[in-house]
């Protein structure tokens, strides 16, 4: 009874309504626990598990100072963006770099076994298990460490401490932490306590941790090895089996099989029964004991690795996740204090004190270390956001030149007869960045100005410049051939501003447009942005130094992105265009093609042109597992080429689309701009600049994943794509937040045979939006293979009906759906149904 023109949208679906409840305000969030030897983390809420790829990294002396621990949870998004989703911090810290450095850490438990919570300690410990819980991380969280021990010196004492600090967290009502409850058990300077360096002192450590929680996710770290005991321990009520549920390894790989591998103790009952967990690995770094001059600062420092240093660590890194370990980074600049600092480093990547650092390049950073992780976990460019909504200027150096301070969420330089002031922050090396800020003086500026500069880390560059002055943007190029451009311009009292490097150009933008566009002579690394004033004082906001990932296939190369079937794609020159190339998959019929980027991608922004002309639709998948086929899990978002565009959420490749928003716009087949924000359960579409859905997946996000382009049904075009990744990335716009209603489960069409023979030859389904289109054709809704309406006869026998099986949004108010049977005579039955939001008027 269908025909043909029912079945060309064989990969098409329709969005359904979903709707799942989400949390109380203030309450945690996430819950850690295991399965065999693998760790899940589970949305509280939503009651959503997923697989939790534990990197963390060793920051144990996070609680030992409030300035520190401000400084740590303003990095927390930087950890995340690099892969790091971790952190190890003991209560009673690690070591601070010398024996007078380590008398500062404060008091924590009361010689009796009772806890000081007058101290900071706790409520800074509070803080980032708020702050990690909310962002779906986990804190693998220490007890003691060594001589510290001493300000207990009882074992009954010290059981009762486990027991007292083990209610204090689950006071908290966080379960986004595992213990780790004694930092290197055994280690000498324990004294030999037996508690602290024995396997029944171990057992008894357990104990006392279970007796208040036996749920909990328990171990402890050795000072070589493996260590995961298990045996008996003698209770009041007798004999009692205690095992550690982590196992602990410290520095080199280890295969968890191996009886040899383990410290103090022999092979676990079930040694892939339980996660293995690498505490402390600076096997390859050492102590970081040779000083060395840093060429900027001139202060002599440690951690000056070479690249053979980095590749054995990254290649130990990868063999104990190869062992199914879960891999810990290290590096003492992020432990100890120095002459230079009464603080650790707690920024990371390309940030910090030492931002130019690559392997062997002169400086101390971990720069080298945490690329690789993000590179392991196919995390793509990463960049770097500052709001200074929350206090602070993480990962920016203030103390150059000039008065830097933070006031009112704003980034302020209030020495106005500063001749030059500058501030810096570090980025990632690479020639195709794009920066944005905002910017105002904070005063008249006569003949003062305000800006930037990308490149070297001082004022004498080599660097872009980009100063602002009251009426005019000057950009130039310090140690390079770009001729200086100057456009006047008339300046708000604040303003955006966007220096864009990208394959060979450089361009600006003031308040979204283009106001100089310039062939690049000399391409410069900018690896440093510096925040310049010049005889004026001013206010910053809203900064944002990021890479981009852009493809315009001129080059007839495809970057990262791979064909799924090299055969149906190939680059080719747009027709009529003079040399403009563009990416084209050759399909016919039914087919289906796609291509994929094979990253991690979490939040991101996606930009593209398509020209979709021949094909039924183009989409995209993201945050998807599985990208071999072209339809599987993710998120889908499908634009037709009449202008429909809808977009579903795929938990698994078997599972039925969830629908999130669904829309029509009005486009040009042949030539549409469509740009794909993300940013948490928060999913933006935007068609030719213009805002077309605004979503909010009112469940647990689905986790990073790759890009999968596709298109169905027809040859497409694509062309210029451009990625973004990180977090905030999006300015907000006009668009609302779709909240479609559904047309009921149950609804009947009928059409009605005007012969009464019953001998249908095509039934059509269409759909007027009165938006001046008329009837657009919707048929393949009553394709049998989706599932959605069954279609039968009539009762009376001159008719079918098609009945809906499931809850669908099918239009807005006012809209008109219309079935349309024609017989084999040419007989046409024509039925209308004027829509409510989303249902039928009564």
């Amino acid at each position: 009874m269908l025909t043909n023109a029912l079945n060309r949208a064989l990969f098409l679906t329709l969005s359904f309504l979903f709707l799942c409840t989400s949390g109380t305000a203030g309450q945690s969030k996430y819950r850690i626990h295991s399965e065999k030897n693998r760790f899940l983390i589970e949305n509280r809420a939503t009651k959503q598990v997923r697989e939790f790829d534990m990197w963390s990294t060793r920051l144990a002396n996070a609680v030992f100072d409030s300035r520190f621990t401000d400084r740590v949870i303003a990095n927390l998004d930087d950890y995340l963006r690099y892969g790091v989703n971790t952190l190890s911090v003991g209560i009673q810290g690690g070591n601070l770099g010398s024996v007078n450095f380590n008398k500062l850490y404060p008091r924590v438990y009361n010689s009796n076994g009772s806890l000081k919570l007058e101290c900071k300690v706790w409520s800074d410990l509070r803080r980032l298990l708020d702050e990690t819980d909310r962002r779906g991380m986990v804190l693998i969280i220490q007890y003691w460490y060594f001589k510290r021990d001493e300000n207990v010196p009882s074992e009954t004492a010290a059981l009762e401490v486990t027991r007292r600090v083990t209610r204090w967290l689950e006071a908290t009502g966080h379960q986004n932490y595992i213990l780790d409850l004694v930092n290197e058990f055994g280690h000498p300077e324990y004294s030999k306590r037996s508690l602290f360096s024995t396997v029944g002192g171990a057992l008894k450590l357990l104990n006392a941790v279970y007796e208040e929680d036996p749920d909990l996710l328990v171990g402890m770290s050795p000072p070589g090895r493996l260590f995961s005991p298990e045996g008996y321990v003698s209770t009041s009520s007798g004999k009692k089996w205690v095992a550690a549920t982590v196992t602990y390894s410290h520095n080199q790989p280890a295969d968890p099989r191996n009886p040899s591998a383990y410290y103090l103790h022999g092979l676990p009952n079930d040694p892939l029964g339980k996660p293995y967990v690498n505490n402390e690995f600076n096997k390859q770094l050492g102590y970081e004991k040779t000083m060395q001059k840093n060429p900027r600062t001139g202060l002599y420092t440690l951690g000056h690795w070479n690249q053979t240093t980095v590749d054995n660590y990254i290649k130990d890194i990868l063999e104990i996740r190869n062992l199914g370990g879960y891999a810990n980074v290290f590096s003492h600049l992020q432990q100890y204090l120095t002459r230079e600092s009464d603080l650790p480093v707690a920024e990371i990547g390309p940030s910090g004190t030492q931002p130019e650092a690559t392997a062997g390049g002169g400086e101390p950073s971990m720069h080298w270390l945490f690329e690789a992780i993000a590179k392991i976990r196919k995390i793509g460019p990463i960049a770097r956001r500052h709001d200074f909504n929350d206090q602070h200027s993480a990962g920016i150096e203030t103390e150059l030149e000039g008065r830097w301070v933070i006031e009112n969420g704003k980034f302020r330089q209030e020495d106005s007869n500063a001749a030059l002031a500058y501030a810096r922050v570090a980025g990632p090396s690479s020639t195709d960045l794009e920066i944005s800020f905002e910017a105002a003086f904070l005063g008249q500026p006569g003949g003062g100005r305000f800006g930037i500069q990308l490149g070297a880390a001082s004022p004498a560059g080599p660097a872009y410049r980009l100063l602002i002055s009251q009426d005019q943007i000057v950009l130039d190029q310090i140690g390079g051939s770009l001729p200086p451009k100057a456009v006047r311009y008339a300046r708000n009292l604040s303003d955006q501003y966007c220096l864009n490097l990208r394959e060979g150009r450089v361009s600006v933008k003031v308040n979204g447009t283009t106001v100089i566009d310039l062939d690049d002579v000399t391409p410069l690394d900018g690896r440093n942005l510096l925040l310049v004033t010049r005889n004026a004082s001013a206010a910053f906001d809203n900064i944002r130094m990021g890479p981009l990932a852009s493809v315009t296939f001129d080059n007839g190369k495809t970057g990262e992105w791979e064909p799924a079937d090299p055969k149906a794609w190939e680059v080719v020159a747009r027709a009529g265009s003079g040399g403009d190339k563009v990416w084209k998959v050759k399909l016919g019929g039914n087919e289906a093609g796609h291509a994929i980027l094979d990253r991690a991608l979490g939040d991101f922004e996606f930009q593209f042109e398509v020209d979709l002309q021949s094909a039924i639709f183009t989409g995209l998948r993201f945050r998807t597992d599985d990208l071999a086929s072209p339809l599987g899990d993710g998120y889908l978002l499908r634009l037709m080429k009449d202008g429909t565009i809808a977009l579903d959420r795929i938990e698994t490749p078997s599972s039925p689309p969830k629908g999130l928003a669904f829309s029509w716009v009005s486009i040009n087949p042949a030539s549409v701009l469509l740009r794909v924000a993300v940013e948490g359960p928060r999913i933006r579409v935007f068609v030719d600049g213009k805002p077309a859905l605004d979503a909010v997946d009112t469940g647990l996000p689905l986790t990073g994943g790759g890009l999968v382009l596709l298109a169905q049904g027809g040859p497409a075009q694509f062309d210029d794509f451009h990625l973004q990744t990180g977090s905030n990335l999006f300015p907000e716009t006009g668009a609302s937040a779709v909240t479609p209603e559904p047309l009921g489960k149950g609804f009947t069409l009928v059409t009605l045979d005007p012969d009464g023979l019953l001998d249908f030859k095509n039934i059509w389904l269409l759909l007027d939006k009165k938006d001046s289109h008329g009837f657009q054709d919707v048929s393949f809704v009553l394709d049998p293979r989706l599932e959605l309406f069954e279609i039968t006869s009539t009762p009376c026998a001159k008719g079918a009906t098609a009945k809906l099986l499931k809850s669908i949004y099918i239009g807005n108010a006012g809209w008109v759906l219309r079935i349309v049977g024609i017989d084999h005579e040419g007989n046409t039955s024509i039925t209308d149904y004027k829509l409510n939001t989303g249902g039928l008027d009564s």
